[in-house]
C-alpha cells in the first residue's frame, strides 16, 4: 500500500506545482500564483470595450508573476545586453526624456549614447524605478525571450531575443505578422496571459472568489499617497506633478496596497500587456492606468488593442515564470516512481 508522501507527490505533480531558484542577478521578484484549476469569475460585468464573451481567471497550473511592473532601470539592463547594435529598435522614440521638445515625466527617460556596435544606455536615479513605458508587443516578447536565455549578452538573434519562450524568427522572414506569435511549448518567462494576468489581480485564494478590484477589495479604491490605510492605486495622481495626467509612481509606492497574492499595482501606474488577442487581431493590455481615464470601473478588466507599433506613455509589462512541461513530467514521473519502489519495500 503506498504511503502518505506518495500520495502527496501524486496531488503535488497533479497540481503542476514547481519551484524555481531565481538567480542572485535577476531583479525581477516573483510572487506564487497557487490554487491551480480554479474556477473562472463568474460575476465577470461587461467591460467598456466589446470583447469576446468569456468568463476569465481561471488557470490549471501554478505559475509566477512580477511582483511589480517593469522598471526602466531592468529594461536599460536589457538594452545594455543586446542593444549594443539595436537591429529591432529596442529603443524607440518614446523613451527619449526629452521627447517633445520638454522633459515630460509620462515619457521614459533611457538615454542612448554612442553610434550602431557600441551603444550604450542609461537612466537617471530618479527615473530607474518608475514602471517601463512605450514598450511595444515584439519589444516585449523579447524582453521575455532574453530571461528565458539567461539574460546572455551579444546581437539580437536566436541566442538571446529571437527565440526562446517566443519564435520571432518569422519576422525577419517576413513569414508571420506579430500577432500571429504565440507561447512556445517550452516557455519559461512569458508575457502573461489574460487568464494568468486576471487570477494574479482579483483571486482569493482564501475564498476561491473574485474581488472586483486588484487590490483585494470591492470597495473603489482612491489614489492617496502616502498609502497609509490602503486600497489606493496610480490612478490620476496629482502630486509632484503640474498636471496629474503625466505622473508614473515608483514601483511600490502603494505600500499596504496590492492583490490577495501581494502583487502591487494591477490596478494603476501603467496599462499592462498580455499575450492574448482580442477577436485574433490584437493584443490587449490589463489594470488601470495614471492618466485618468479608467476611473475604475468595476471590475478593472479593460481591454484595449496595444499598439503594435511604437507603444505609447501609457503601456508597460509585467514579466510571468510558468512551468515548463517537459520538466515538470519527468520531475513527477521521477518522483512517483521512487516514491511507490520505496513504499513497496
Amino acid at each position: 500500500m503506498q504511503d502518505t508522501t506518495t500520495w502527496a507527490l501524486r496531488a503535488l505533480c497533479a497540481a503542476s506545482l514547481f519551484v524555481v531558484g531565481i538567480s542572485s542577478a535577476d531583479p525581477i521578484q516573483f510572487v506564487t500564483i497557487g490554487d491551480p484549476g480554479n474556477a473562472a469569475d463568474p460575476a465577470n460585468p461587461s467591460p467598456p470595450n466589446p470583447v469576446p464573451a468569456k468568463h476569465y481567471g481561471a488557470v490549471n497550473y501554478s505559475y509566477q508573476i512580477g511582483k511589480y511592473e517593469i522598471t526602466e532601470q531592468q529594461y536599460v539592463d536589457f538594452l545594455n545586453a543586446v542593444g549594443k547594435t539595436d537591429t529591432h529598435s529596442l529603443f524607440s522614440f518614446g523613451m527619449f526624456p526629452s521627447f517633445g521638445g520638454s522633459d515630460q515625466p509620462m515619457f521614459s527617460h533611457i538615454t542612448q549614447s554612442g553610434s550602431a556596435g557600441n551603444l550604450s544606455y542609461s537612466v537617471p536615479a530618479n527615473y530607474a524605478n518608475l514602471p517601463m513605458n512605450y514598450l511595444t508587443s515584439a519589444s516585449s516578447f523579447r524582453y521575455a525571450n532574453w530571461l528565458t536565455n539567461g539574460q546572455p549578452t551579444g546581437l539580437q538573434t536566436a541566442a538571446t531575443t529571437e527565440a526562446g519562450s517566443y519564435d520571432l524568427s518569422g519576422l525577419d522572414a517576413s513569414t508571420q505578422t506579430i500577432d500571429q506569435v504565440t507561447r512556445s511549448a517550452n516557455a519559461k518567462y512569458v508575457v502573461p496571459t489574460t487568464d494568468e494576468w486576471y487570477k494574479a489581480a482579483y483571486y482569493n485564494p482564501a475564498t476561491h472568489s473574485y474581488f472586483l478590484y486588484a487590490t483585494g477589495t470591492n470597495i473603489s479604491p482612491g489614489f492617496s499617497l502616502p498609502d497609509v490605510n490602503g486600497n489606493n492605486a496610480n490612478e490620476n495622481v496629482a502630486a509632484g506633478s503640474a498636471d496629474p495626467t503625466l505622473k508614473r509612481t515608483p514601483i511600490g509606492s502603494y505600500v499596504n496596497t496590492h492583490s490577495p497574492y501581494g502583487v502591487f499595482d494591477m490596478d494603476g501606474n501603467v496599462y499592462e500587456m498580455t499575450e492574448s488577442l482580442i477577436n485574433g487581431q490584437a493584443f490587449n493590455y490589463m489594470g488601470g492606468g495614471y492618466n485618468g481615464n479608467l476611473n475604475f470601473q468595476s471590475l478593472e478588466v479593460y481591454f484595449q488593442p496595444f499598439i503594435v507599433g511604437g507603444g505609447s506613455p501609457m503601456e508597460g509589462l509585467r514579466i510571468a515564470l510558468v512551468p515548463e512541461p517537459a520538466s515538470m513530467a519527468v520531475l513527477c514521473l521521477t518522483g512517483l516512481g521512487f516514491m511507490t519502489r520505496r513504499s513497496r519495500r
